[in-house]
């Protein structure tokens, strides 16, 4: 059981829509039963694409959301800084009668069969805050909070690194999904290379170019025309920005390149803090 909860847990890395089903086997093995429930909540409004609860409803999340946020008593006692990994603290403080008193308790928790919380606060690699709780259900005998505590805890270092990782394999895959849909949809052919020249990207309009005898090999641009290949690597040598050539294809069309450098760095530069060095920014048919 535990150990299919942890690898649930990690399943979410490369697909985030699974932390609902894996929050719901949380809530289920830390409080033994399907009632109650559990809830990843990033305190940051820059992290809301974390937010996601086990409720089957999902009036629980937007009443949270909209009316009910930074209301729960448990808030106050939130650390100015982490004391460690993260910081765990339930609401055992409260007597019932103060929740019989409590409007977050009474006309929200109550609406969903929750009784108690147990909050464990954590940040990720980037210090954004995030909080994870595990709600009770009304009829949890008293006596399983520690029990609960012990699993909670044994969860929570899992959670933590999933969130991690998922960041960081989210945040890569969209910028890389948003810089390819920018440069594909330029209208001209674009190939960005390192500081030795060797390609690195190319949209599809330059991959289009293996029509007309311009193709890619070995990571290097060739040219079935000996002068126009001539040409062109002499323009990734040049250190001028915006040098440009005009050259020839088997198929006897005319084009123009021009090179540019990534925040003006130049060939000749001793920074090699930076992946791409320069770039071939246009290739251009010339009519006439």
């Amino acid at each position: 059981m535990l150990s299919d909860i942890i690898r649930n847990i990690y399943a979410t890395i490369d697909n985030r829509s699974l932390w609902k089903n894996s929050l719901a086997n949380i809530a289920k093995y830390c409080n033994g039963s399907d009632e109650g429930g559990a809830a990843l909540v990033p305190l940051d409004p820059d992290c809301v694409q974390w937010r996601y609860g086990s409720s089957k409803t999902e009036d629980s999340d937007l009443l949270y959301y909209s009316q009910w946020q930074g209301k729960s008593p448990l808030r106050s006692y939130k650390p100015q800084s982490m004391p460690g990994d993260f910081f765990y603290i339930d609401d055992s403080f409260l007597s019932d009668e103060k929740l019989d008193h409590s409007p977050f308790y009474q006309e929200y928790l109550k609406n969903f069969g929750v009784r108690r919380l147990q909050n464990c606060l954590f940040e990720n690699f980037q210090g954004k805050k995030f909080l994870l709780s595990v709600q009770k259900p009304i009829n949890a005998p008293t006596d399983t909070v520690l029990a609960s505590k012990k699993k909670l805890l044994m969860l929570v270092p899992h959670i933590i690194q999933a969130i991690n990782i998922g960041d960081n394999f989210y945040s890569n895959k969209n910028a890389k999904d948003c810089f390819q849909c920018l440069i594909d949809n330029m209208p001209y052919a674009i190939t960005i290379f390192d500081k030795q020249n060797n390609v690195l990207f190319a949209n599809q309009k330059m991959l289009d170019m293996e029509q007309y005898g311009i193709f890619i090999l070995n990571n290097r641009i060739k040219n079935k025309y000996e002068e126009s290949k001539i040409k062109i690597e002499k323009l990734l040598q040049s250190s001028t920005k915006d040098t440009f050539a005009t050259f020839s294809t088997k198929s006897e069309k005319n084009f123009i390149a021009k090179i540019g450098f990534f925040n003006n760095t130049h060939e000749n530069d001793q920074d090699t803090s930076s992946t791409f060095s320069k770039f071939l920014r246009a290739l251009l048919e010339i009519h006439g």
